[in-house]
């Protein structure tokens, strides 16, 4: 029985001989093999090779979305893939989000290639956490990205290079010449601790000597993304620093929050939020066990990024104060927006608490209705 994904096939002219193919011309259906041979830990499968599947790179963003799901998922119990190359095919973000936290069980893969994709300093940043706690991956190539990896994510790499002991190459594009040179020390550093099988000294260079203005909002966003945040409350309501960081940057928080397991309460009231700060955090807030109380009034998000928020509620167990209203300048809610905050709320049973207003009178009393059924639980 296949129990392989059921992709669809763009319309693609590809060789079917294989003599007549190169290694990059693999048909869907054998990208689909390798993936069901990836998860069911075929012990003769110890090499992925799929960089720069032309099937891949000229496929629908919505087929791709897909097929880089089970991809990603596929590596979670595998322990005998130890390379895999994935350069060169319109990755991106969520992929190397769900890559990551699946990497972070693994115990086998030890050359990891991502080249050429379309990672930003958020997927990067996913990564980086990973090997805070991934100790195989000896190799890691993100080199030519289609996005900047960011300030945040140069940061993360070297919050990390601090406590990875297993790295020794890293191929990936950085601005800061300090940052460079530090990492490069690191992974010697690793290299020679590799080499001699015992603890390296470190040759006393450590953090402190690097010359970065470190404010405290960026010392809470690096321990975020390095996954060291233990605090039981985040509040950059109404910060200026954090307002004024970039989307990405935002993105990467928001990414750091949803996996983060100690923070109860997030305010990011008016601190010009958009529609990829909420998407980021919707990839992992439905599994989150510890966010009560979230806040993202007073931001820039357009009715798509409400209902993304909307539809975290429908698997998520532990959050009881929601506030998404006045975005955009505006203090109410279409009919279709509201619609889809209203069918969420009916399956949800945990928020008491909801600020968030509806054009339509109708949709409002089954908000209210709801909000007061789980008050009563």
């Amino acid at each position: 029985m296949d129990n392989s994904p059921d992709y669809e096939e763009d319309s693609i002219n590809i060789p079917q001989t294989p003599t007549e193919r190169g290694p990059d011309q693999l048909t869907l259906e054998e990208i689909k093999a390798l993936i069901v041979r990836l998860k069911a830990n075929d012990p003769t499968l110890t090499t992925l090779s799929l960089s720069g599947q032309v099937v891949l790179r000229r496929m629908s963003s919505e087929a791709r979305e897909d097929i880089q799901g089970a991809l990603a998922e596929a590596f979670r119990h595998n322990t005998h893939v130890k390379r895999a190359l994935l350069a060169r095919n319109h990755l991106d973000d969520a992929f190397a989000v769900s890559l990551a936290d699946s990497l972070a069980s693994n115990k086998t893969l030890e050359v990891l290639n991502l080249d050429g994709n379309e990672i930003s300093g958020v997927g990067a940043q996913a990564l980086a956490n990973t090997l805070s706690v991934n100790t195989t991956i000896t190799e890691l190539h993100l080199k030519n990205q289609d996005a900047k990896l960011g300030v945040e994510g140069e940061e993360a790499m070297l919050a990390i290079m601090e406590q990875n002991k297993s790295l020794v190459k890293l191929e990936i594009d950085l601005i800061d010449d300090k940052v460079r040179d530090w990492v490069d020390k690191r992974l010697s550093d690793n290299f020679n601790r590799r080499s001699q099988s015992e603890e390296g000294d470190g040759s006393g260079f450590d953090i402190s000597q690097m010359q970065f203005v470190l404010t405290p909002v960026r010392l809470i966003i690096m321990a975020l993304v390095t996954n060291n945040f233990e605090d039981q409350e985040l509040d950059f309501g109404n910060n200026e620093e954090f307002a004024s960081l970039q989307n990405q940057e935002k993105a990467a928080v928001a990414g750091g929050v949803g996996m983060n397991g100690q923070i109860q309460t997030a305010n990011f009231q008016g601190t010009q939020l958009t529609d990829s700060f909420v998407q980021m955090l919707a990839l992992s807030l439905p599994s989150n066990t510890s966010l009560t109380s979230l806040n993202l009034e007073g931001n820039f998000l357009t009715e798509n990024g409400v209902r993304t928020v909307a539809e975290t509620l429908r698997s998520n167990t532990t959050l009881r104060e929601l506030r998404i209203g006045s975005q955009s300048g505006s203090d109410s809610f279409g009919v279709e927006c509201s619609t889809v905050v209203a069918d969420c709320l009916e399956v949800n049973r945990t928020i008491r608490k909801l600020v968030f207003k509806s054009q339509d009178p109708t949709v409002q009393a089954r908000i209210d209705g709801y909000l007061a059924r789980n008050a009563q639980t």
